[in-house]
């Protein structure tokens, strides 16, 4: 968080100390929210960051003199979310198992419509692996650098 105080000359330090004073009172009364904020979001409720720059100026005039404190504050940038890597719910489409899915053993419960069909295929294209089903769950056994393609099915869930 930067600071910066700017000063147009300087002046005894009762009128220094009460333009800082006021200064420092404005920021706080604008820039919290209070103590229940620091301990969290209530249950079911969701934190939102987000970047907030304020710049704050007091103007104070003593006779003869006059002080003006301009004081500018910005708020660290919020840390980026890391990657979630590849899918373990995936719908209907070409995906490249361990790249744009997790290898293991996927589920879908039924077709969406009359018929849910899946393959997988290896680089050359060659079908390794196929399923057909009209009714009840479908199970595919997801290898990692094989392609898996799917259609007409419910989303897949990884089960193991």
């Amino acid at each position: 968080m930067g600071t910066q105080l700017t000063s147009v000359r300087r002046r005894p330090w009762p009128v220094d100390g009460l333009a800082l004073l006021l200064a420092a009172l404005a920021v706080t009364s604008c820039g919290s929210s209070g103590s229940a904020a620091a301990a969290g979001p209530a249950a079911g409720q969701q934190t939102v960051t987000q970047t907030i720059t304020q710049t704050v100026t007091v103007t104070v005039t003593a006779p003869p003199e006059t002080v003006t404190v301009t004081l500018t504050t910005k708020a660290p940038a919020p840390a980026q979310p890391k990657a979630a890597g590849p899918a373990a719910t995936i719908g209907n489409g070409t995906y490249i198992v361990g790249r744009d899915v997790r290898p293991g053993r996927y589920r879908s419960p039924a077709p969406k419509g009359s018929l849910c069909y899946f393959d997988q295929t290896d680089d050359s294209g060659k079908i390794v692996d196929q399923g057909v089903a009209n009714e009840g769950p479908s199970i595919a056994n997801l290898r990692s650098g094989l392609t898996f393609k799917s259609s007409g099915c419910q989303d897949w869930q990884k089960i193991g």
